[in-house]
């Protein structure tokens, strides 16, 4: 009788899930019993025909015209009956052990894909094949990085001349970090690109892209010299509003009449 499939629950981190990562896991499972090879019998013994049954592990029954068939209540099924089970296993030919195994990780996995190792479950009942086991991995929360596909997002908070006059700022990336470039007139919200610096493909060729979203930061005080500064733009600003502003006072003039 073929044994039980096993799951095991992996927890790796993102930078794991895009390097690829070889480890080890320890699992409990249930092992051939080595005194009695799997077969449950002591050493020497063998199981006999069920005479009940007459190895066919069921028994019929007969009610007038019907006939129903039912498994053998004196050897469960099996068809043999095993008057000397093996002491050490109790006579099921398997016992519970750890077992060490080792487990690749391609690059690019993605959270909550299983790998399966054939063989790898517990093993089987009277010599029966091994079940299978299933890696479930799991990838832990990034203190920068949210996965979409093999994009990833980062947060990038900015100041409002960053925004107005562009910069180039230095921004993190799984392996190390790159320089950013924000053109001059950016706006809040907006995702700036890094091509080929996310997340590889899985079994495919290239990686997806480090998004970064831009995020302004109003101060929550101003210094006497910032807001002498800020007024005069404000006031310098009236003549030149921007296409949204104006368009904003358009439609509430028309509104009011």
């Amino acid at each position: 009788m073929r044994g039980e499939d096993l799951q095991y629950e992996l927890k790796i981190t993102l930078e794991d899930a895009a390097a690829g990562l070889d480890t080890k896991i320890q699992i409990p499972r249930l092992v051939r019993c080595d005194s009695c090879k799997g077969s449950g019998s002591e050493p020497g013994t063998h199981k006999t025909v069920c005479d009940t049954c007459q190895g066919r592990g069921e028994v019929r029954m007969s009610h007038g015209f019907l006939t129903v068939a039912r498994p053998c209540p004196r050897c469960a099924g099996e068809g043999q009956i095993n008057k000397s089970p093996c002491r050490d296993c109790r006579g099921e030919g398997r016992l519970r052990g750890e077992h060490v195994l080792n487990v690749k990780i391609p690059p690019g996995i993605d959270d909550g894909m299983q790998l399966r190792l054939t063989g790898e479950g517990s093993a089987g009942i009277n010599g029966g094949p091994a079940g299978d086991l299933y890696v479930l991995v799991r990838t832990r929360d990034h203190a920068i990085f949210t996965r979409h596909g093999t994009d990833l997002l980062c947060d990038l908070p900015v100041s409002f001349t960053q925004l107005a006059l562009g910069t180039e700022i230095e921004v993190p990336v799984l392996n190390g970090t790159e320089k950013l470039k924000i053109p001059a007139g950016s706006q809040p919200q907006q995702v700036i690109r890094l091509r080929g610096k996310g997340m590889p493909r899985l079994r495919e060729r290239g990686s997806g892209d480090a998004c970064y979203r831009l995020l302004l930061e109003v101060p929550h005080k101003l210094s006497a010299k910032q807001r002498e500064a800020l007024e005069a733009f404000e006031a310098a600003s009236k003549e030149h509003r921007g296409p949204l502003a104006s368009a904003f006072i358009e439609r509430m003039k028309k509104l009011l009449g």
